[in-house]
């Protein structure tokens, strides 16, 4: 086989290699399509009012948040059936909105206001499995991997955040 030709493969092989790395790492689904994938909820017909990913350190760790207004109440409501129904256990409560030793919580950092008429579903994946739950022994370990998602009835606004530690 002739240099040019070697040259020639070569080339195509790092090109190829670099279309590859292209699509499958650098790839990431719009916020609609993420939660979609993550928790099964179809928010197509939702405006997506605010979204912050700081994903990508160390292991894939970071946060994600999205916020979105979800005008057509009844298209997001029939999926929610198998959601619970306010109010949030103690546990998920302090996550959300601190409690009296709590100086910050997530309520305070992403504007989450105080819900009392909502819906919410809670994913522990510390495991690698996501099983939903309650959250109660989450503070029992060193490290946190949840995906957690409110829905505000009065509001027609969802809460989805995701926390990789």
């Amino acid at each position: 086989m002739s240099n040019n030709i070697k040259i020639l493969i070569l080339l195509g092989l790092i090109l190829l290699a670099i279309a590859i790395f292209n699509l499958t790492i650098l790839y990431k689904p719009d916020t609609k399509q993420h939660i979609k994938n993550e928790i099964n909820l179809d928010i197509s017909s939702c405006t997506i009012i605010k979204e912050e990913n700081t994903h990508g350190g160390f292991h894939g760790d970071g946060e994600y948040f999205a916020k979105a207004n979800c005008k057509d109440n009844n298209k997001i409501l029939k999926q929610l059936s198998k959601w619970k129904s306010f109010p949030l256990s103690k546990v998920l409560n302090q996550i959300v909105y601190g409690d009296e030793k709590t100086t910050n919580s997530l309520a305070k950092e992403k504007e989450i206001p105080k819900i009392n008429n909502g819906l919410y579903y809670f994913v522990d994946r510390h495991n690698g499995w996501p099983i939903p739950t309650d959250g109660s022994d989450i503070f029992d370990r060193y490290s946190f991997n949840y995906t957690f998602a409110i829905y505000d009835k009065d509001t027609k606004k969802l809460y989805y955040y995701e926390l990789d530690t």
